[in-house]
């Protein structure tokens, strides 16, 4: 009987190892000890790791999803970060989930600003939009008309 219940803890633990090969399972396992909060089945450590990925467009995707978190400890400043990254699609991402954020995202506000100044002009509406969402003061320009 011993024998018997050490093979199926055997077999529970190597299918718990071999699940937490598994990148989105593992990061729901860590998510919920660390009782992070979830988009799309995963957790905000995901999505802050994912937003530094080489490939553009899980940046862009990370960026859109860390919005719909909200101010969760990390999203503001690693957004904020992001609004440095070489590509427009990521930026546009990025300020619009500032945007979404709202006056919780105030620290971006800078950040922001510098990157209205070097920005084209479809991307320096959706910039201007999210500051008009985080802190309308802090658009150039605007006194809320």
């Amino acid at each position: 009987m011993r024998k018997q219940h050490r093979i199926q803890l055997g077999i529970v633990l190597a299918v718990c190892l071999g699940a937490m090969l598994v990148s989105p399972l593992r990061y729901a396992l860590i998510g919920l000890v660390t009782n992070e909060r979830f988009y799309l089945l995963r957790p905000t450590s995901y999505w802050l790791k994912l937003l530094k990925e080489e490939d553009v467009r899980y940046r862009q995707w990370a960026a859109r999803s860390l919005g719909q978190l909200g101010p969760e400890p990390g999203v503001v400043l690693a957004l904020t970060e992001a609004l440095k990254d070489k590509h427009w699609q990521v930026h546009c991402s990025v300020a619009k989930s500032l945007g979404q954020i709202g006056p919780s995202a105030k620290e971006a506000v800078p950040a922001l600003v510098e990157a209205l100044k070097h920005a084209d002009a479809d991307t320096g509406k959706i910039i201007i939009e999210a500051l008009k969402s985080i802190d309308p003061d802090a658009v150039p320009g605007y006194h809320g008309l």
